[in-house]
């Protein structure tokens, strides 16, 4: 009896981590791209954030507020330096959705560039509850 029990716990020891890692894995993907990756300063370029399900089933998300996305810009400093959001007032509600498998939401703005060359981050923010979200770098010269 304790070599089977032995062999149990060896088995679920192997296996284990593999489950975790399943019920763990976060099936909406967020992606971002920008128009380029280079501008002048001051110019503006548009961000495109797309969100999928990779679910072969449909998948709920919500979010908190009416705030569905939003675009950050942070500098090389890593401080956030403009915020589409910023300033916008947005229900206090919690709004649900389902997406279907393969489902995509887009969103997408024009984000401002800094007047100061360097390298700069865009963030495209999915703003459910979790927070999903994705980067791209942006050469400002």
């Amino acid at each position: 009896m304790k070599q089977g029990t032995a062999a149990l716990v060896i088995a679920l020891a192997i296996i284990s981590p593999a489950v975790l890692a399943a019920q763990t894995t976060d099936p909406i993907r967020v992606t971002l791209s920008l128009n380029r990756t280079t501008a002048a300063p001051g110019d503006s370029l548009r961000a495109t954030i797309v969100v999928t399900n990779t679910s072969p089933d449909t998948t709920g998300i919500r979010w908190l507020s009416g705030q569905l996305y939003d675009f950050v810009l942070v500098g090389p400093r890593g401080r956030e330096l403009w915020s589409w959001g910023s300033g916008m007032a947005f229900d206090q509600a919690i709004h649900p959705r389902d997406l279907a498998p393969g489902q995509q939401l887009v969103y997408s703005e024009l984000i401002p560039m800094p007047r100061s060359p360097g390298t700069y981050r865009v963030v495209g923010n999915l703003t459910t509850q979790p927070v999903r979200s994705a980067s791209a770098l942006v050469t400002v010269n």
